[in-house]
């Protein structure tokens, strides 16, 4: 036990976070040492099928992270592009020409936002129809197309697009706010056998001499850790597509 403490320890001081200048050079090194480490822990803890166990819940755990955080990307990418938009009508309506309209909109956007503005102005301006990949960026193009093709007021298509993206953006919030539940439940049951296992050791039933020195243990052990790292992800799965 005190080696599993110590290496613990080991782990948590190899991956604190350090200084911002630090982190560039000894990010992927702590990583690595951290995993290495984490690994031999699991090992020295549940035996050989430790290892495996924490590798599988923990691609569980950074899928169920990146679907969350892809969604909330999405939403902020979605609200830095409707405020372009209106800032490319404002500057439009005040007499400035596309180009100027979509640099000034450009400089007070996020990097992702401001790319793709000035990607579409000199796509459409060089006569390119290349597709583009991201939704609300295709609707900024094609907008821009019709407007040029067919002589619209651009402030004016780019007003109703981005009242179509305001609209969009409502629901998506909602949707997103409304799977937080769900989604902090997912956790919370995750959570349930280790704090569970925990407990049996408080208890003195010896739970972990089970998992970690009986062959029936270790197929409990990989079982479970399937059977959650399938509810994690399925979850994230659902929940991304609900929202």
């Amino acid at each position: 036990m005190l080696t599993l403490v110590l290496l613990l320890a080991a782990a948590a001081l190899l991956t604190w976070p350090g200084r911002a200048t630090d982190r560039p050079r000894n990010r992927l090194l702590a990583t690595v040492i951290g995993c290495v480490i984490a690994l031999l822990t699991a090992f020295l803890a549940l035996g050989p099928a430790g290892p495996v166990a924490v590798v599988v819940l923990a691609a569980a755990g950074r899928y169920f992270w990146r679907s969350t955080r892809t969604g909330r990307t999405q939403i902020a990418e979605a609200e830095g592009m409707a405020e372009a938009m209106r800032t490319m009508a404002a500057e439009l309506n005040a007499g400035a020409d596309p180009a100027t309209a979509a640099e000034v909109a450009a400089v007070d956007s996020p990097p992702e936002v401001a790319k793709a503005v000035r990607a579409v102005a000199g796509a459409v301006h060089f006569g390119d129809d290349t597709a583009p990949a991201n939704d609300d960026v295709g609707q900024l193009a094609h907008s821009w197309r019709l407007a040029h093709r067919h002589g619209l007021p651009m402030a004016g298509v780019l007003s109703a697009v981005r009242r179509d993206i305001d609209s969009s953006l409502r629901f998506a919030r909602q949707a997103h706010a409304a799977m937080s539940g769900p989604r902090m439940s997912a956790v919370v049951l995750a959570a349930l056998p280790v704090l569970g296992i925990l407990l049996g050791e408080a208890l003195g039933a010896r739970p972990l001499h089970l998992l970690a020195s009986t062959g029936l243990g270790q197929l409990l052990l990989l079982f479970g850790a399937g059977l959650l790292a399938a509810g994690v992800v399925w979850t994230a799965r659902l929940t991304r597509i609900a929202s």
